[in-house]
């Protein structure tokens, strides 16, 4: 399982420490829970085989912010569909799930 991960953004991303073309995000802390509350609510239907996440980005902002090391206000630049590939990353971090491999026997 995978402690960090690399998200390529679509483009650059003005930071105080410059620009950049990609986010790492860290696995998160017990802490971040503690201090913030969930970042999304996840609802399986084992019937259909669906998983749902329901996100409180108010939450998720938090803690995009302290998986990456930037503030929010920096997070709140990049392009919408490279605020949901962060949010997808973080979401596997979250779950444990980052790094695996599914198509293995």
């Amino acid at each position: 399982m995978s402690k960090e991960v690399k998200v390529p953004l679509s483009e650059p991303l003005q930071t105080h420490k410059g620009e950049l073309s990609e986010l790492t995000l860290k696995a998160p802390r017990a802490r971040l829970f503690m201090q913030n509350g969930e970042p999304f609510v996840t609802d399986v239907d084992f019937e259909a085989g669906k998983v749902k996440h329901t996100y409180d980005n108010k939450i998720m902002a938090k803690f995009l912010a302290d998986m990456s090391g930037h503030d929010e206000i920096t997070l709140g630049g990049p392009a919408t569909p490279d605020f949901y590939l962060l949010r997808s990353e973080a979401t596997q971090l979250i779950l444990g799930l980052a790094g695996r491999d599914f198509t293995a026997a």
